[in-house]
């Protein structure tokens, strides 16, 4: 065994209280998703190992969903992962191909042979592909490519895909990165674009198909010695221990109504570049594990394209900020990357505000807030508001709100024309503690004569008000955090009277994904331990 199922045992082996097996039966129809809502707060890989009319299959989901797996993958603990990955991403090594003994190539379909439905596609939410009635998606799609200008240059890229057919599947190129020109340019000259999707290998593929870089398989033989296959029908090399990989060509001539998908907002998004890719072939092992990325804001959608970011966006604000102080930088996963939060130890006057511009223009797409605190503390969303709270008399010089900014047009407050108003907020830092009570429908910090107080209706109490809508636990800091992510525009929702500050998290701009009624409970059932 290697690659994927050498990487999944060995995490077992060494990491166990981190990982559950699923020895029961599962279907492909919306289960994976519901198991790993279940496991969501403890975020352990999950591995199932028999699938309801699939026997020749396994599904591993969130193997990538915590930055220790990240680092584990890698060979280097959490506090190291940053530096790692710096040094694979600026590395180029070079890789061998052969076809000598290829595992990806145990069982090879061609042809009329090919069959999609024949792979554990899962369906994981009830609004997935409502537009054509074809909910299946494979979210763990590593599409391989050469660049049509520099063939020389292979390219990793992700795509969701819907499969719309035994030979075809549908997929959306929002991502904006090197796989989008490519197709664009074979657009332009009318020819099909061949193509490589990966599916299921060493998690190291992954984090650098995330990375909106190109010849990942150079940076790969950093820390893997790799052998890779040329394909069956293109000339695409492919890890030769890959789990599945499916040849296809792009057709430039078609465009289908892919979607609506659960976005890693947490909403379902209708939009769609409804790109059309043809398979001609499915290579796979003979016992595959078929890699499930749940989709929406779970943690690994999210962990995946935030880890590159972070990493790169730390090191230039560590190489340019001035060093007269120390820094964190933390991107929760609740917040989708749109919110992020800064320490700054020892500031000097206006230092604050400062590192908060500097982490809004890092990272111009996604981040349009930022929470940055004066001082060693915590770095959570209660901790900053009870310490906001606590001083809300200066709150005027502590609240920069900037308006009309680039951003995602996938952030749920976008206007049409893909901007919005981003936000920094400045605290002191404290570590003072405070008296947390829960009462009917508010709860409440309270520390000194400050209150901050979580309500799903505006309340008059407290210096900080934060107001959610009614599908928000109160108590659950991961949904607070969310809520204020994606449902506030900073110039129309941050109100800031005298010594007070009132936070509107309600706006619902689109749909929540569902899944099928009463199939937590039943899972919770099967689950008798949880």
């Amino acid at each position: 065994m290697s690659g994927l199922g050498k990487f999944l045992e060995d995490y077992r082996s060494g990491c166990p209280n981190d990982f559950v097996q699923i020895e029961d039966p599962i279907t492909i129809e919306y289960e994976t998703t519901a198991y790993y809502k279940i496991f969501e707060t403890r975020n352990p890989v999950l591995w199932f190992k028999k699938i309801k009319n699939y026997p020749d299959f396994t599904i591993a989901s969130n193997i990538l969903g915590d930055k220790r797996r990240m680092a584990w993958s890698i060979g280097c603990g959490s506090s190291d992962l940053f530096k790692k990955w710096r040094e694979i991403t600026s590395y180029s090594g070079s890789i061998s191909i052969s076809d000598h003994r290829a595992e990806v190539k145990q069982l090879v379909t061609t042809g009329e042979d090919v069959n999609l439905f024949e792979l554990p596609v899962c369906k994981h939410f009830l609004q997935d592909g409502s537009s054509l009635g074809l909910p299946r998606y494979v979210t763990s799609g590593l599409a391989a490519a050469r660049d049509p200008l520099s063939p020389d240059t292979i390219n990793l890229s992700y795509a969701r895909m819907q499969i719309i057919s035994k030979t075809e599947y549908a997929f959306d190129l929002g991502s904006k990165g090197h796989f989008e020109r490519y197709v664009e340019l074979s657009k332009q000259r009318g020819k099909a674009l061949s193509v490589s999707i990966i599916i299921g290998a060493h998690p190291l593929y992954y984090m650098l198909g995330a990375a909106f870089i190109e010849n990942e398989y150079s940076k790969a033989s950093k820390i893997l010695d790799a052998k890779y296959t040329n394909g069956v029908t293109n000339d695409i090399p492919v890890p030769s221990d890959a789990e599945i990989v499916l040849e296809a060509e792009i057709d430039p001539t078609r465009s289908v109504k892919e979607g609506p998908f659960s976005e890693f907002t947490g909403y379902v998004s209708k939009t769609t570049t409804g790109n059309v890719g043809c398979v001609q072939a499915i290579l796979r092992k003979k016992k595959a594990i078929f890699y499930d990325i749940i989709p929406s804001n779970s943690n690994e959608h999210v962990n995946l394209f935030s880890m590159p970011r972070d990493s790169a966006a730390s090191q230039i604000f560590e190489e340019t900020m001035p060093k007269t102080s120390n820094y964190e930088l933390e991107w929760p996963l609740a917040g989708s990357h749109l919110l992020a939060f800064c320490g700054v130890t020892q500031p000097s006057p206006g230092l604050a505000k400062q590192a908060g511009i500097a982490v809004l223009a890092l990272d111009p797409l996604f981040t349009k807030i930022a929470l940055v605190t004066e001082g060693k503390t915590d770095l959570n969303l209660s901790t900053f508001l009870m310490n906001l709270a606590l001083d809300l008399r200066e709150c005027e010089n502590r609240v920069s709100i900037i308006e009309d900014l680039f951003c995602i047009t996938l952030d749920p407050t976008a206007a049409e024309r893909g901007v919005t108003a981003k936000v920094i907020i400045v605290a002191k830092g404290r570590n003072r503690p405070y008296r947390k009570t829960v009462d009917g429908d508010e709860v409440r910090l309270e520390a000194d004569s400050a209150k901050v107080v979580f309500s799903h209706h505006a309340s008059s109490e407290g210096e900080v008000n934060l107001v959610v809508g009614d599908d928000i636990d109160l108590t659950s800091e991961r949904e607070l955090i969310w809520a204020v992510s994606t449902r506030i525009r900073p110039d129309e929702d941050i109100l800031l009277e005298k010594n007070r500050m009132v936070i509107t998290a309600t706006r619902k701009f689109a749909e929540v994904p569902e899944l099928p009624p009463d199939l937590l409970t039943e899972i919770r059932r099967r689950l008798k331990y949880i």
